[in-house]
């Protein structure tokens, strides 16, 4: 256990410190949120959602967020610390927020939540109501 929050203080001490991040520290903490969800060994997050998932140990809203969605995460969370590791800085060098995971719409800064989609096509046509009209399915 010792080791786990070493390995987890170092990986968190490597945010900030750039404002692009690579996937070595992407996969860092990616076994990091594995291991806060139990699954200390396991390393890849979809893997840690699925044996969750298939073991029934939560509901599925209480699942930690696929590889995607947590490195787009990661990478905004990154992004803002090393804003605020540079808030004393005169004139900072700030890069534009777009690239790190952030997208600018009509002048307005939005998240950047998933790259891919939520789940397959065919599970989504499953998942979901094929009607047209008034749902009486629900």
């Amino acid at each position: 256990m010792c080791q786990e929050n070493e390995a987890a203080k170092k990986t968190v001490a490597t945010l900030e410190r750039s404002f692009d991040i690579d996937d070595v520290i992407l996969s860092r903490c990616e076994k990091l949120d594995c291991s806060r969800y139990g699954f200390p060994g396991m390393g890849r997050v979809n893997k840690c959602c699925y044996q969750m998932f298939a073991s029934k140990q939560m509901q599925s809203h209480c699942l930690p967020p696929c590889q995607d969605a947590l490195n787009q995460h990661t990478m905004r969370v990154n992004y803002q610390a090393a804003v605020w590791r540079h808030a004393l800085v005169a004139n900072p060098d700030v890069p534009s927020p777009e690239g790190h995971d952030w997208i600018i719409e009509e002048g307005h800064t939005k998240l950047h939540l998933m790259s891919l989609p939520p789940a397959p096509a065919a599970l989504l046509e499953l998942v979901t109501c094929a009607c047209t009209g008034n749902c009486s399915t629900g």
